[in-house]
């Protein structure tokens, strides 16, 4: 894989982090764990890349077949399934949200709907946007850490 996907990912899982923090979810050391799913149902809608790229994975049916399916699950290692289901919605959402800003887009209904949504602010692979995205999220994550390491 070339530099400019592993940027990308990096891009995905700092942008789902910042949103779980700012959202509360990683709330106190208890809940780190649940950093783990968030980064990775952050890149898991890429695995539709070779086929349907932007439409397999990349709609919002998947992740919540996925996460309600987790709410059956008996506790796992003392995992909270709720907490888990969350964390894989955030993390697939902020993939979906931050692929429907570049130029490509996404389509977020399909199969029900094939219609494209697409702010076309940038292409996926643009260097400055994913440094952009990277360094907002990393700022955000690294304010969030302060304020509790301080407080």
């Amino acid at each position: 894989m070339d530099g400019g996907s592993r940027m990308n990912r990096l891009t995905h899982i700092l942008f789902a982090i910042a949103l779980a923090v700012s959202t509360g979810l990683l709330a106190d050391k208890t809940r780190a764990i649940y950093a783990l799913p968030i980064a990775l149902s952050s890149i898991a809608p890429d695995a539709d890349l070779r086929l349907l790229h932007r439409k397999l994975f990349h709609n919002i049916f998947v992740p919540l077949l996925i996460s309600v399916s987790l709410l059956f699950l008996p506790p796992l290692l003392g995992v909270n399934a709720q907490l888990l289901a969350v964390s894989v919605l955030i993390g697939w959402f902020s993939h979906i949200a931050l692929d429907a800003v570049t130029v490509k887009g996404v389509y977020p209904l399909y199969p029900l709907l094939n219609a494209k949504v697409s702010l076309g602010v940038c292409k996926s692979n643009d260097m400055l946007w994913n440094a952009v995205f990277s360094a907002t999220s990393t700022t955000a994550i690294l304010f969030y850490i302060s304020k509790f390491a301080f407080s």
